[in-house]
């Protein structure tokens, strides 16, 4: 393939990935109507999520935040909220902002010339931000988990 080609394929995936997020946002409209306006036949709208959507409630929950917060609340639009890589780390900066402001803030220390950070070094300053603190990761333990059953325990490096 030439390197238009291959061009091309990685421009295709990106209009496509963008075309994803715009979809999860209108997607948060329609699941925040429906919650709202009790638009669903089941009992609940958690049942309306995993049984009907086969969607986790708490993923519902965490779309619709970015829906009220950002482009309800802040007025900010979907393009923006695309740009900062997903709308996972859109709901970062929603559930961690106080303030419109604040969450102008947030968004700016993402930006780059190139257009946003990765969103696995963005997550890092939000949660500084959040924190008020640069992380060393210094502070961790490890977790054993039952396959069977779920059982967690904690593994410490004094204790094996």
């Amino acid at each position: 393939m030439t390197e238009i080609q291959n061009y091309n394929i990685c421009q295709k995936a990106i209009d496509l990935k963008d075309t994803i997020e715009k979809n999860f946002l209108t997607l948060g409209l329609l699941l925040k109507d429906i919650r709202d306006n009790r638009r669903y036949s089941q009992e609940a709208f958690w049942c309306f999520c995993e049984e009907d959507m086969k969607f986790s409630e708490s993923k519902a929950s965490r779309l619709i935040k970015v829906i009220e917060v950002m482009l309800l609340g802040w007025k900010w639009e979907q393009e923006r909220i695309i740009k900062i890589g997903g709308w996972d780390s859109a709901y970062l900066i929603a559930s961690t902002a106080k303030s419109k402001d604040e969450g102008d803030k947030m968004y700016e220390k993402g930006e780059t010339a190139d257009g946003f950070l990765p969103p696995s070094e963005y997550r890092k300053i939000v949660v500084e931000h959040k924190h008020g603190v640069e992380c060393k990761h210094t502070d961790t333990y490890m977790m054993k988990i039952c396959r069977t059953c779920g059982f967690k325990q904690r593994i410490y490096e004094d204790n094996p």
